[in-house]
Parts: C-alpha cells; structure tokens; sequence
C-alpha cells in the first residue's frame, strides 16, 4: 500500500547551489520508516548548517546516496546489527530512492483536487568544517485523514528523516525536527505536523514523545521493506503509528 510517510529512500555526498542556510553553533508499493536519530540532550561538538534543497536532480541523487548509506546499513539483518549492504541491495534500494525523492522533492510541483500547489522541502544538515552530511528530513504538504473520521485535510507531514551514523547521539535530529517545523508553521502557515512511525521503533518514538508528537491513530498489518540476509529486499509486517503535534509561529524566516 501508498503512504504519505515512507517508501524507499537514499544519499552521500553533499553539494547544495543557491540555497536556504541555517548555522546552529552547538558545544538526528512498501513503505519505509527511518530508525536511526540521535539521543536528546547533547549537541555536536561542532558546527553544523541546516540547508533546504532546490529540488535539483543532481541535488536529490547526491541526498539518495545518502540516505542510502546511512539508512539502510542497520537494517540489513533486522536484529540492530550493522552490516554492510550487499551491492545488489544497494542499487536497488538507491535507484527507488532516487525516485521517489524526485517525486517528493523535485522541481515539478504537486497537485491535489482543488488545484492547491502541495509544498515540499529536504532539509540537509551539514558539518560545515568538512562540507559533509551528518543528516537529512523531508517534510511535505499531503492530503491526509482527518483525526473525525470521514474527512480529509491538508498538513505537513515529516519523513525521510536519518542521521549519519558517526554523528548520533547528537541532538542533530532534534535540530532537523525543529527545522521542519519552523518550515511548515512559519513559511507555509500551519499549525500542526504529523509524521508515521513504526511501533516497534522504540528510540524514535521515545523522541518524538519527548517532543510533543502524541499518537492520533495507528495502521495495522502495513508491508515495509527491509534488506535480508541473502542480499536482496524482502517485506514484513508492521503497525504504524499516525503522530501529531501543534506548532508555533515563529517571526521571521523559517530558520
């Protein structure tokens, strides 16, 4: 089945040309759920920048492989343990990802029914010393279920989101998080986000709680991919939890 949260995604190195920045100076059809942020209450010993794309193909290839390398990796066995992809499942999972963050991400806008634009941005954080990616977040205007049943609306909804793996524990997903909302509430005038998560995925909920997200309602028996241990990709069953959180406007830009 289609979901508004996931799919299949991918990214590694990291060029962005005339685009949106932000310098945080501080002492994280199947579909597919990030599990890897980083743990709150720390911060990088490091600077870092939060960038939005322009939707460049080039630009949406270079955040695939990315997220390729830095998603998947942990989901190789399904038991935690990280290995290494083999280079069949990489190609697979890279080329779909590449896909769908053109779908999401790209330059051709959306549309719903009523002829609304439906706005989407990938957020990037970077390691500015190094010019390299510690980090990515997707958040997208889509038509979803109303908490009444029987009705649809129009919210942001985050996705895609993943720290690299030297650079959990962090605070840097936190910091995406907070990049995205600002987006939606500030540049594009909501008042709520929403994202989906896997119930199983412990550490990502934690977060989320920690944040204000609170679950709304949950899907059962959802088919997600993950790579097995033969080399090649395989489905399994999941609940996904529909989450949502009230957001502030903020004066100024969305960063």
């Amino acid at each position: 089945m289609n979901h508004p949260l996931l799919h299949i995604m991918v990214i590694v190195t990291f060029v962005l040309v005339h685009q949106q920045k932000v310098q945080c100076f501080s002492p994280p059809s199947a579909s597919f759920l990030p599990n890897m942020l980083g743990k709150e209450g720390r911060s990088p010993p490091f600077r870092t920048e939060i960038a939005s794309n322009q939707g460049s193909d080039k630009e949406l290839q270079v955040a695939a492989k990315f997220f390729t390398e830095s998603f998947w990796t942990a989901h190789t066995t399904g038991s935690g343990r990280e290995r290494s992809l083999t280079e069949n499942q990489f190609r697979l999972l890279f080329s779909s990802q590449v896909s769908e963050f053109r779908k999401r991400y790209g330059k051709r806008k959306s549309y719903i029914g009523n002829g609304k634009g439906i706005e989407s941005k990938l957020l990037m954080s970077t390691r500015i010393e190094q010019s390299e990616p510690c980090g990515c977040i997707g958040v997208r205007v889509l038509e979803i279920d109303c908490p009444v049943k029987g009705c649809k609306t129009l919210a942001p909804v985050m996705s895609d989101l993943v720290i690299n793996g030297k650079y959990r524990r962090m605070g840097l997903a936190e910091d995406l998080i907070q990049a995205a909302e600002d987006l939606a509430s500030s540049e594009w005038g909501y008042n709520e986000c929403y994202l989906f998560v896997d119930e199983e995925n412990t550490p990502a909920l934690r977060l989320y709680k920690k944040l204000g997200y609170k679950v709304v309602d949950k899907e059962t028996d959802t088919q997600i991919l993950r790579p097995n241990t033969t080399g090649g990709i395989g489905k399994v069953s999941a609940v996904i939890l529909r989450m949502r959180k009230k957001i502030m406007q903020r004066k100024g830009k969305w960063w």
